[in-house]
């Protein structure tokens, strides 16, 4: 985990020198998730200076070293880290690589292993680690059950996945010609996608079975086949849960490996463990079961969807609606002369926009202070009930909607093409997801459109450039 901070915090500190001084709504905001919500709903962190900022991201480095050495008393460090994190990733809620959920792990399993770390001879901590992932993971693929039951749409169908790959066509398009043909072929066969998702979500909801596997499985699929997960995502949809989530589930390697170091069986089964771990401290493990009871409370009832976020539990709502990109509901897609896929810069992609209501809005005159262009468009008609509220009233039931940091200057062949784009997904015949002609056509429109979009962020840099050199 010290590795992935050290490996991106350049770029990290250059994005928060550029935020702290953007005058964006949300640089007055520090928080966890895209909403910049209290950790816990409890402590409302600090604003750093950029200058406190390197600071805490090099004592949160150290302190993680540091917790690995035994003699150095880890327990410590690891509570040293804990505290350091909340200071350190609320201050990036909204940053491409660090923002949103993607570190939502780390927390939990500082806390639980700073428990844990008290007396050298005990894993229990190790479990209770793995028991805090599984409920991640359990809630999340609830959320997708339980949505397929309030919309009345199946999750699994082809439709679900098909929908959100288009959109990541838009915002977040594959760099590399392999991954644009996946993205692109996935796309176009709604069926695979419902093999692919069907999939994801017994892999979430099934996922505390690893629990009960013998060690050596429980490492296979808990590490290899998170990881495989998680990869797959970051190169379909380029959200990336590798770097600070990933590193979490090397518990369901690291137990057995740390455990044969100490004598301790790796057949031992998980109740032998917390037993054994309660009669030599029960305080600590009193303590780290409460608080999964309470996590669990939390993720469990969606506590995400139906109140205030209560970060960093969470049930992982990421996606949990079932879509179909043809049926009659909002769309609203966006492209961004950032690569949202690496680390840097500002991800509006998903909840910041125009159209939102606070503290989601990126007023017209805000898109222009961002670090590169970006252009929303789409239709707003058919606002579900229970999305009335993320929604302005004034953009409500338009049907068609633009919003770019070029101002009025959008090319009139690429508003068009953006145009057709609304056209064709607002057939409202759910059937037409599974229409190759009409998913061809979005495809090509979506290639056209990137690149007559590519043209104007050219374009666009060209004129800032001749400008910043008249001024000088």
């Amino acid at each position: 985990m010290a590795a992935m901070i050290c490996m991106y915090h350049g770029k990290h500190a250059q994005f928060y020198n550029w935020f702290c001084d953007s005058g964006l709504p949300q640089a007055q905001m520090r928080g966890l998730g895209y909403a910049a919500c209290r950790p816990y709903g409890i402590f409302t962190p600090p604003r750093l200076t950029p200058a406190q900022f390197n600071a805490v991201g090099v004592a949160l480095v150290a302190s993680l070293v540091l917790a690995c050495i035994d003699s150095l008393m880890p327990s410590l460090f690891l509570w040293c880290s804990l505290g350091l994190y909340f200071l350190y990733f609320t201050q990036l809620f909204c940053e491409s690589k660090a923002g949103g959920h993607c570190t939502l792990l780390m927390p939990s399993a500082l806390f639980l292993l700073g428990l844990g770390r008290t007396c050298s001879g005990s894993t229990w901590a190790y479990e209770l680690v793995k028991v805090s992932v599984a409920i991640n993971y359990c809630a999340s693929g609830a959320t997708k059950l339980g949505g397929s039951i309030y919309c009345r749409r199946w999750w699994g169908s082809g439709s679900t996945l098909q929908c959100y790959i288009f959109e990541v066509m838009w915002s977040r398009p594959g760099r590399n010609p392999w991954v644009v043909w996946a993205q692109r072929m996935l796309f176009q066969s709604p069926n695979i996608c419902s093999a692919l998702a069907v999939a994801s979500i017994i892999f979430e909801f099934f996922f505390p079975a690893v629990l009960l596997l013998p060690k050596g499985q429980a490492a296979l699929f808990g590490t290899v086949g998170g990881v495989a997960f998680h990869g797959g995502i970051e190169l379909l949809m380029g959200l990336d849960f590798l770097s600070y989530w990933c590193p979490i589930l090397l518990v369901f390697i690291a137990q057995p490996v740390w455990g044969a170091s100490i004598g301790t069986s790796q057949d031992e089964g998980f109740l032998t463990v917390l037993r054994q771990g309660f009669a030599g401290e029960p305080l600590a493990v009193g303590l780290a079961i409460a608080y999964l009871a309470v996590q669990a409370a939390v993720s469990l009832t969606f506590r995400d969807l139906l109140g205030e976020e209560k970060l960093p539990f969470s049930c992982c709502p990421m996606f949990f609606f079932p879509r179909n990109l043809f049926s009659a509901d909002p769309k609203l897609f966006c492209m961004s002369g950032a690569n949202y896929r690496v680390a840097g810069n500002l991800d509006s992609s998903y909840v910041y926009a125009p159209v939102f209501a606070p503290p989601f809005e990126l007023s017209e005159a805000d898109l222009t202070k961002l670090q590169h262009p970006v252009l929303y468009f789409g239709t707003l008609t058919n606002i579900p009930d229970y999305l009335q509220y993320r929604v302005k009233e004034e953009w409500r039931e338009k049907d068609f909607v633009l919003f770019s940091s070029f101002g009025d200057k959008v090319p009139e062949q690429l508003r068009e093409r953006l145009k057709q784009v609304v056209i064709e997904v607002s057939s409202a015949q759910d059937s037409d997801a599974w229409q190759p002609a009409k998913l061809q056509r979005l495809t090509e429109l979506n290639r056209e459109s990137l690149a007559l979009f590519e043209e104007c962020c050219t374009m666009q840099t060209k004129k800032f450039a001749k400008q910043e050199a008249k001024n000088d």
